[in-house]
C-alpha cells in the first residue's frame, strides 16, 4: 500500500515531506498492506465542499472525506488528475481529501496544534478507508482511540 500526497490549496501551510512521514507511520500502525495507491489531497474549503456535495450529497464544508474504490465507484473517481496532478500507472484504490483550513480553525478554537490536528485528519481518513465509522458515539470513541494510538507514535515528527 502506498499513499501519494498532494497539496492543492494555498490557504494553510502543509509540509508534504513531514506528512509523508506521518503517512508511513500511520500505514504501519494500522497494518495497511497490499497493492494499490491511496491519493491524499489537501484542498481548500470550496473544493472539499464540492466533493462532499458530489460524492456524498452533503452541501457543506467538512474536515475529511475518504472514499474506498471498488468497481462500482470507479466511475465517480475524482483523482489528482482532476485537481491538477498526475495519478501515474498504479491502481488507485481510494482517495482522501483533507481541508487544512478546517484543521487550522479547529486547532485555534480548541487550543490544539495545527499540524497535529491535520495528522489526525489523515489518520481519520485512513480509518474510514479501512471500514471504521463514526455515526454513533460508540463508533466515534473507537475511532478516537485508534487515532490517538497512531498520534502517540508521531511524537518525534510533530
Amino acid at each position: 500500500m502506498r499513499l501519494i500526497l498532494g497539496n492543492y490549496q494555498n490557504d494553510c501551510a502543509v509540509q508534504l515531506s513531514k506528512f509523508r512521514k506521518v503517512a508511513d507511520i500511520a500505514l504501519n500502525a494500522l497494518k495497511l498492506r497490499g497493492q494499490g495507491t491511496i491519493e491524499v489531497s489537501f484542498v481548500d474549503d470550496a473544493t472539499i465542499r464540492e466533493i462532499n456535495k458530489q460524492l456524498l450529497k452533503h452541501d457543506y464544508v467538512t474536515d475529511v472525506i475518504s472514499i474506498r474504490y471498488d468497481d462500482a465507484l470507479q466511475n465517480k473517481r475524482i483523482s489528482r488528475c482532476a485537481l491538477g496532478g498526475s495519478a501515474g500507472d498504479e491502481a488507485i484504490v481510494g482517495e482522501i481529501w483533507i481541508a487544512p483550513q478546517v484543521a487550522k480553525q479547529y486547532a485555534i478554537d480548541h487550543a490544539e496544534e495545527y499540524e497535529r490536528e491535520l495528522a489526525r485528519y489523515l489518520i481519520h481518513g485512513l480509518l474510514h478507508w479501512i471500514g471504521f465509522d463514526d455515526h454513533s458515539a460508540q463508533e466515534l470513541m473507537r475511532m478516537r482511540r485508534r487515532e490517538q494510538c497512531v498520534l502517540d507514535q508521531l511524537q518525534d515528527i510533530l
